[in-house]
């Protein structure tokens, strides 16, 4: 019989052995009977000859090898039953557990498919990289398309590359019912780059990237194609329409694959030879190229990102000097070398490089990466604490079986046969907590995504973040070791008896925790001073990081965001000719000012926090820059009523006004750090600046005061404001409108008045400039929340830790404190008498958990703003705000213990 029947089949193999050995047993007596011997002399003699027939059963079990088994089998069952018969601790403490690991897994669950995952088809993060160049402050991405073609017509063997854009936003009208979908342009080894096969139709080959303007297919994502066409597979060979082109679905990519940007997903693909037919026109580095025609052929625009794949096992070493060998050769080309002397040493130092990107490039990593580590420290603490408290209630309980477990050691039991038996019963704790926290988990994750909205790059709606394999061996290994965290250290404590005492004192008395016997510092008691150690880091952390959410929402941003509203516009997606802008952009204005509650209304390249920017190179006539100085400014295109749409107050000159024609003398108006960097600040008033040495300059004619465009934190950089009316063919891309009251209940009216002015014209994000303001605080607000909420958590269990822990030692020394009372202790010296310990615990925890707490809030200082991580004030009103929480969960169990009854309690005793 094999080892798993002998399992399967436990009854029947007991039957048979009862049967077997009482076989024996009598052939036996029989035979000694056979000899002489009466019956009952018989069965004497045989039973001293064949042993115990319990015994002899017990060594046949252990022979067949399945006795762990039945013995875990058992294990179960008594915990199970030990269970049942304390619901109250078995909720507590699965609650408990359940919360702890569901953080941890919802916070994990979102770390791992941002950070760890790799791309689906790497095998090894340094299997695929993007090139860079480097040899500048920092390394850019990219490439023109002729380079890109030259490199990889000098590709190693085995190794293979594709050319795409970064993510942007397409339109696409499916009939007449047009959408805004994240998409790319790509070259046409981009799917084979990554092992993408069709799911239906085809995925673009070489043959997409052959002819300029001649590929009018798209690729939909498997995601897109269930949503939009609800999988219809004659959907291959349909018509749409992407930024105005004709276009037609070639196919559908395989399930899973959403583009190298996790949490940026892809939704269309289309080849790059279609970037004039699709108006694509956005993160360019131009050099002597004209952005009007088509860019793939030009040599002069480096807009394209490079990935590589090269096999495992072999070294990029080669790849790479190929490819710096041809961007030398292009620079030469470009003429880079005989610029000026800093831009010739810049071209000279170029390499290319390699970023890894098995796990693809995402921006939303950089921008979360932080949070969420602190966020997963959070939660791993808060699990901790978790654990502590389980593990003082195991110890009571243990305490209070101490008599059985002194007799189950007399009786022969092994101190290891008991404690297998105890960590079973935490196992299973572990198995019912992470259990429901592995539900938790599935649900918290979404709230984790939800909470953490729609900010520029922080973690948005509509990321669908998967239970895989590695999140549930993660939690499966949580489960494990908080099973053996908090059961551990209960089971090796309690079976260390002594069964002389424990015998005698039986469970009343029993057990070394709880001060019965005079101990100072119990196992019990280390826990709770560890729970406040860790639950002041967290309540400092917590404040820290409320205290910046209130230092970034007071900054002053350079502008009024009140009463301002803001919409996208596109014009370049939705195909309208440079020459017609003039007479929409008129007409867009006249229609909104027009608007009853509308104060004013302009257009921008951007607004302040949309995530959007636009840079360029200048000069100053007569002031030569610095050797290796790169002057570089922030750059934006308005209509004249910008400033007066955002309150952006002028320190000297004025805005635009209808006299800066295209005909008249440029005109631009810069900000303070400008002025004050490179003009003196007060004397910059008429002075002028160029973009290019050889462009006509720019008069300054008014400087405002310094504008936070991008972000609340960043230092403010020099910006310059050009008039559209000298820019006429500009794509405007922001809409911005100062109202008389409420902006967001003038949302829908402004979207229509767009809509009629211009039904063609894409409007996306019609919202407050209070909201976006808040959305570039949702990262602070996202930490600072989830902080503050498990913080209070930790609080809460550290405390009724501690209340336990005394309210315990209390129970066990009643017949001490009545004694006390007996000889003459007031109520007031037995409440003092408790009190001290607590306050003791507390102290020694505050004192702990300070030197933790400025040790780790270190690593966590540049999500602060503001204020320091050893920020004195907060440290010192944290400690206190736990000690007095600490002082107030002791009070209740010192309260009892100075009403203890002496004669009740010397009775009991």
């Amino acid at each position: 019989m094999t080892w798993i029947n002998r399992l399967l089949r436990h009854r029947e193999v007991e039957r048979h052995l009862d049967k077997e050995l009482r076989f024996h047993f009598d052939e036996m007596v029989n035979e000694l009977c056979a000899k002489g011997a009466t019956r009952a002399e018989a069965l004497r003699v045989a039973r001293l000859q064949f042993g115990g027939m319990e015994q002899v059963k017990e060594d046949c079990r252990d022979a067949r090898g399945t006795r762990w088994v039945e013995d875990l089998g058992a294990d179960l069952r008594y915990a199970t039953r030990g269970l049942r018969k304390s619901p109250g601790f078995a909720l507590v403490a699965v609650a408990s557990l359940a919360l702890g690991i569901g953080a941890n897994t919802a916070v994990f669950s979102v770390l791992d498919y941002l950070m760890l995952q790799l791309l689906p088809g790497v095998q090894a993060p340094r299997e695929l990289s993007a090139l860079a160049r480097d040899g500048g402050k920092e390394p850019d991405l990219r490439f023109s398309w002729p380079l890109y073609e030259k490199m990889r017509a000098r590709l190693p063997a085995g190794t293979s590359a594709a050319a795409m854009t970064p993510m942007t936003t397409l339109n696409l009208a499916v009939g007449a019912a047009p959408e805004s979908v994240r998409g790319q342009l790509v070259s046409g080894e981009y799917f084979q780059l990554f092992g993408v096969k069709p799911a239906v139709g085809r995925v673009f080959g070489p043959e997409d990237s052959k002819r300029l303007g001649g590929h009018p297919v798209a690729v939909i994502s498997h995601g897109y194609w269930l949503r939009r066409f609800s999988g219809d597979a004659s959907v291959v060979g349909r018509a749409v329409t992407i930024n105005g082109a004709a276009m037609t679905i070639a196919g559908v990519a395989q399930e899973g694959f959403v583009g190298p940007h996790p949490g940026d997903n892809a939704e269309v693909w289309v080849p790059l030879q279609m970037q004039q037919e699709l108006h694509y026109a956005q993160n360019a580095n131009m050099n002597d190229a004209d952005p009007k025609k088509p860019w793939p052929p030009q040599r002069g625009i480096s807009w394209l990102m490079v990935f590589v794949r090269v096999p495992g096992g072999t070294s990029i070493q080669p790849l790479l000097d190929s490819c710096s060998a041809v961007l030398h050769a292009d620079n030469e080309l470009l003429g880079g070398l005989d610029s000026d002397p800093a831009w010739r040493e810049e071209m000279r130092k170029q390499r290319v490089m390699a970023e890894p990107a098995g796990k693809g490039l995402s921006d939303m990593r950089e921008a979360v990466s932080a949070p969420l580590s602190v966020l997963m420290i959070t939660v791993g603490l808060v699990l901790l604490i978790a654990c502590a408290n389980i593990a003082n209630l195991l110890l009571s309980r243990a305490a209070s079986r101490r008599r059985e477990f002194a007799v189950r050691l007399s009786i022969g039991a092994g101190r290891g046969r008991l404690i297998r038996q105890m960590l079973t019963e935490s196992a299973l704790l572990a198995l019912l907590g992470g259990t429901a926290g592995l539900l938790a988990g599935v649900w918290l994750k979404d709230v984790l995504v939800r909470m953490a909205g729609s900010g520029q790059t922080t973690i948005g709606p509509g990321l669908e973040v998967p239970m895989n394999w590695h999140v549930l061996a993660f939690t499966a290994l949580l489960c494990l070791g908080a099973g053996l965290l908090f059961g551990l250290a209960p089971a090796l404590r309690s079976t260390r008896a002594d069964l002389g005492t424990d015998l005698k004192s039986g469970s009343r008395t029993a057990g070394h925790e709880g001060g019965a016997h005079g101990r100072r510092w119990t196992l019990g008691k280390l826990l709770v001073v560890g729970q406040v150690a860790v639950c002041l880091v967290l309540l400092v952390g917590a404040t820290l990081f409320a205290l910046t959410l209130r230092n970034l929402s007071t900054v002053d941003p350079g502008f009024q965001r009140e009463h301002v509203l803001t919409a996208r516009i596109d014009p370049r997606t939705a195909g309208i000719p440079a020459e017609r802008l003039p007479a929409l952009y008129q007409e867009l204005l006249r229609q909104v000012e027009a608007v009853p509650g509308v104060r004013t209304a302009a257009l921008s390249l951007y607004s302040p926090l949309s995530g959007a920017a636009r840079a360029s190179g200048f000069y100053i006539p007569g002031l030569p820059a610095a050797p290796g100085e790169s002057r570089v400014m922030q750059v934006n295109i308005a209509t004249p009523g910008l400033f007066a749409a955002y309150g952006i107050q002028f320190v000297q000159g004025r805005g635009f006004t209808p006299a800066d024609t295209e005909k008249a003398p440029l005109v631009a108006v810069i900000n303070q750090a400008m002025a004050k960097k490179y003009f003196g600040g007060s004397a910059a008033l008429g002075r002028q600046f160029q973009e290019g040495a050889a462009t006509p300059p720019f008069t300054i004619v008014g400087v405002v005061r310094d504008v936070r465009m991008n972000d609340l934190r960043e230092e403010v950089t020099p910006m310059a404001w050009f008039p559209l009316s000298q820019n006429p063919d500009e794509y405007l891309r922001s809409l911005d409108v100062r109202t008389a009251g409420d902006p967001e209940a003038m949302a829908s009216t402004i979207r229509t008045v767009v809509n009629r002015a211009a039904p063609a014209l894409p409007v996306r994000n019609v919202t407050a400039l209070s909201r976006q303001f808040e959305s570039a605080l949702r990262q602070e607000s996202f930490v600072a929340r989830l902080t503050a909420v498990f913080a209070g958590i930790a609080l809460l269990l550290a405390c009724l830790g501690l209340y336990g822990v005394m309210a315990y030692a209390v129970s066990r020394r009643t017949a001490e404190l009545g004694l006390r009372s007996a000889l003459g202790a007031t109520r007031g010296h037995v409440l003092w008498l408790v009190m001290r310990e607590t306050l003791g615990m507390a102290v020694v925890g505050a004192v702990i958990g300070l030197g933790l707490t400025i040790a780790s809030m270190r690593l966590a200082a540049k999500l602060l703003y503001g204020l320091s991580p050893e920020d004195p004030l907060t440290l010192a009103c944290s400690a206190l705000v736990l000690i007095a929480t600490a002082l107030f969960a002791g009070y209740l169990p010192a309260r009892r213990a100075s009403r203890v009854d002496p004669v009740v309690a010397l009775r009991c005793e």
